[in-house]
């Protein structure tokens, strides 16, 4: 992933700078357990998120906290 965002693969810097530079704010009344503000993330954020998603021991509840921590 990195690599792609220092090449700019298929426009993955820019698509995802852009997407970090227009985040919206996060509503009041978002559940503690699923809030993740991506304002001002870098490509270091993003993929230490992946990496602790990746390793997280599955289970329903918590597996939809980081899909709605994505997005």
């Amino acid at each position: 992933m990195r690599q792609w965002y220092s090449d700019d693969y298929r426009g993955f810097q820019t698509y995802f700078d852009a997407a970090v530079e227009n985040v919206k704010s996060i509503p009041e009344d978002t559940d503690e357990d699923v809030k993740y503000d991506w304002k001002d993330k870098g490509i270091d954020d993003l993929c230490a998120f992946f990496e602790e998603w990746y390793a997280w021991l599955p289970d329903v509840p918590t597996g939809l906290n980081y899909i709605q921590k994505f997005s």
